[in-house]
């Protein structure tokens, strides 16, 4: 499967999110580095500056080798993606309480 549309897939489920990891890892070493990875923000869509970038990668390369691992990235992934969901119910439910408030002001 094309890159392109693995990413398209992971803007919906982050379960494609390996698939899209295990492709862009041109060498096969289960990790990404700094080039990989850059590859990966251009993919979706992010302009980050160089030193931004490299903020990025330091997250992820723990130990300093260079690579960032997939299985780090993935997770990364899915708890914002977990928290960017609950950001999004806590402001629907917040909506649902004003809206509810003022129907009461109306009575």
């Amino acid at each position: 499967m094309r890159c392109e549309a693995l990413l398209r897939a992971t803007e919906l489920d982050v379960d494609n999110l390996r698939a899209l990891l295990v492709e862009l890892d041109a060498d096969s070493s289960g990790a990404l580095d700094m080039a990989e990875l850059a590859v990966l923000l251009d993919w979706l869509g992010k302009e980050v500056h160089p030193r931004a970038a490299a903020a990025i990668f330091r997250r992820f390369d723990r130990d300093g080798n260079g690579k960032a691992r997939l299985d780090e990235i993935e997770q990364w992934f899915r708890k914002r993606k977990r928290a960017e969901s609950a950001r999004l119910r806590r402001a629907e439910l917040w909506g649902r309480c004003r809206l509810l408030r003022r129907s009461k002001q109306l009575l």
